[in-house]
């Protein structure tokens, strides 16, 4: 019974709403803003690895591919 009535004022003391004076300014979101600003540019960073280099890499042999045919059809 003392553990209850002890368990009961425990919960009582500790969800007992009170003012609570705190200010949550800009100090923590600088940083926020950084880290946000460096993951999208790191994830531009892969996207243009992944994906744009070997669409160039295509590009350029297809190029290739094209001015050593017309090489080849041009009569010496």
């Amino acid at each position: 019974m003392i553990k209850l009535k002890f368990i009961i004022l425990l919960i009582l003391v500790f969800f007992k709403s009170g003012t609570a004076f705190a200010y949550f300014g800009l100090g923590p979101l600088i940083p926020i803003l950084g880290s946000v600003f460096w993951l999208i540019f790191l994830f531009l960073l892969a996207f243009l690895g992944i994906f744009i280099k070997p669409l160039k890499n295509l590009y350029n042999k297809l190029k290739k591919k094209k001015i050593d045919k017309k090489d080849k059809q041009l009569p010496e």
